[in-house]
């Protein structure tokens, strides 16, 4: 498959020369990937960068996991852990029978090493990814909080009013 359609229609490699995205173009990996397939996992060290050609993804973190984020064609993965050598961030999934292109790390050094602008560019888009992500995550928390205080309370008042009908004499079906 050709995949320098599909690099052209980024938006992050739209800073580049033609002759720049025929590199990535010729050095990356276009991968068919079914449903339910884990891409990445929070926590694992890597240096592989994605970008969603076609379908979606499901960015979810922690343990239970918790969805943070939907990924579709045009959007990018990964760029955490290939620009700062750290963990990945999060579980990515693929939500729906997919397709990804996959850059090592020595490819997109000779891009960052000749156009500057894009490595910055992904660590600023990588700074507001990490807010968004972190704001969602603290949300989702929020949320499941409240339903497990909601859940907590039902059981009280059920047990307070088992008592109540135990010492008045109330019927069960009260």
């Amino acid at each position: 498959m050709d995949s320098l359609p599909h690099i052209e229609r980024i938006y992050l490699f739209g800073m580049l020369s033609d002759a720049d995205r025929r590199l990535i173009a010729n050095h990356c990996s276009v991968i068919e990937v079914p449903e339910g397939t884990v891409i990445c996992t929070e926590g694992e060290a890597a240096t592989t960068f994605y970008v969603v050609t076609r379908g979606s993804f499901r960015v979810a973190q922690g343990n239970p996991p918790i969805e943070l984020a939907r990924l579709v064609t045009g959007q990018y993965f990964g760029e955490m852990a290939l620009l700062t050598g750290q963990p990945r961030a999060a579980t990515v999934t693929a939500a729906e029978a997919s397709q990804i292109i996959a850059l090592e790390r020595p490819v997109m050094l000779q891009i960052f090493a000749r156009n500057p602008g894009v490595a910055h560019e992904m660590s600023r888009q990588m700074a507001s990814r990490r807010r968004d992500l972190e704001f969602r995550r603290e949300e989702e928390e929020k949320k499941r909080k409240l339903q497990e205080d909601k859940r907590e309370e039902a059981e009280r008042a059920h047990s307070i009013f088992a008592r109540v009908r135990k010492i008045f004499g109330i019927a069960d079906d009260a």
